[in-house]
Formats: C-alpha cells, sequence, structure tokens
C-alpha cells in the first residue's frame, strides 16, 4: 500500500507536467513545506505571496503549519528578494543586430529623430543606454566628442549606436554613412569599438555594419 498521501503526490504531478508557472500558489506551499493537509495550504495561499513573505515562524505555525514547515515557508520566502536582486543585476547583452535592434525600440515610434547609444562592457552587456542627440540629424550635430566622453566615463569597452527614421524607411543616408564612418575612426582611435550603428524604421530595421560600414 502507498502510504504517501495523495493530495501531495497529485501537486507534485502537476508542477512537473504543467510547470512551475501554471501551479496554484496552495500547490507550491504543500510542496515547498511538505504540508499534507490541503485546507491548511489553502488558507495559506488565501494570506497572497506579499503578506505570506512578511509573516514569521510563529504566525505561520497558528496557521497550521509545524515548526518545521514554518520554517520551510520562511527560507523560501526569503529567497524571493534574492531572485528579484540577481534578475535587476542582468544585463542586455548585444551579440546580433537583432539584439542591437532590440535595446533600442523604445525609440523607434518617437516622432522626432532620436540619437541613442548604448556603451557595452567587455562582455558586451548593456551598462547603460542614452539619448544622445535629438532633432534633425547631421555630421555636425552628431559630434564623437559628446558620446565617446559618456564612454570614457562609464569605461565603455564598446558602443552601438542607433537611430531612427520617423518617416519610418529604414535605409541609411548618406549622412548616416558619414556620422558613422566618423564615429568608427573616433573609436579605433580611443580603442572604444563602435560594434553596430541601426537605424530603425517602422517595424524593421537596417544594421549598418552588415552593410560594411561598421
Amino acid at each position: 500500500m502507498n502510504s504517501k498521501n495523495p493530495f501531495v503526490m497529485n501537486v507534485q504531478e502537476e508542477m512537473t507536467f504543467y510547470g512551475v508557472d501554471c501551479t496554484p500558489l496552495q500547490n507550491l506551499i504543500s510542496i515547498v513545506t511538505d504540508c499534507k493537509d490541503s485546507a491548511v495550504c489553502g488558507v495559506l495561499a488565501g494570506q497572497g505571496i506579499i503578506r505570506l513573505s512578511q509573516l514569521g515562524e510563529q504566525e505561520l505555525m497558528e496557521l497550521g503549519l509545524t515548526k518545521k514547515q514554518a520554517l520551510r515557508l520562511v527560507a523560501s520566502m526569503g529567497l524571493i528578494p534574492h531572485y528579484i536582486k540577481s534578475k535587476k543585476e542582468e544585463r542586455e547583452v548585444v551579440r546580433s543586430p537583432e539584439d542591437a535592434a532590440r535595446v533600442f525600440w523604445w525609440i523607434r515610434d518617437i516622432p522626432q529623430e532620436i540619437f541613442a547609444v548604448a556603451f557595452l562592457n567587455t562582455k558586451n552587456q548593456v551598462l547603460c543606454k542614452k539619448e544622445i542627440f535629438k532633432g534633425c540629424l547631421n555630421s555636425a550635430v552628431v559630434h564623437p566628442r559628446e558620446i565617446f566622453a559618456e564612454a570614457i566615463k562609464l569605461r565603455s569597452a564598446a558602443i552601438v549606436c542607433c537611430h531612427q527614421h520617423p518617416s519610418g524607411e529604414s535605409q541609411p543616408s548618406s549622412q548616416d554613412i558619414d556620422v558613422t564612418k566618423r564615429l568608427v575612426e573616433a573609436g579605433r582611435i580611443l580603442g572604444i569599438e563602435v560594434l553596430e550603428h541601426i537605424i530603425l524604421g517602422r517595424n524593421n530595421y537596417v544594421s549598418l555594419k552588415e552593410k560594411g560600414y561598421v
């Protein structure tokens, strides 16, 4: 005869089959605490995840858990801030033109032309991204000085540039090509590589690296 509680077996199988994201909080609590009482797990789930994370060992015991089960739940709730911190510390990585375009997708629908730069570390992770110039862009307006001053301040190993065409047309102009060449040359002198220059259209983009200008 199987001595294991059917409720616990069912919730474990459900999580394995459907995945954690589709498993009810009540069932997750059962698995984490090894609580075999579905009613107690239901009461705990009714508290909500925020309230549960605030409850101490004694309060959880008053809601029906044993001391050992309460300690397990307190410990599992303690993982939440560590998880949130690690997610915040995750950085975008630029490995391809698609990655670069994704980093700057936020400027796509701005009606005024924006020139933005992502500053990268040695692993091509985005340290930060900034709007550098706004308005009608040309080689006189987009000056390497402002871009590389920021790159030096951030100790960037490389940069990725992007601007959008409010017209929705993503093909580079002669001015776009000229600006790109000037930035590449300045970066070469300073030892800060220009990895990419992306031009965003309405629903597409053009990589100036793929076109041979970077």
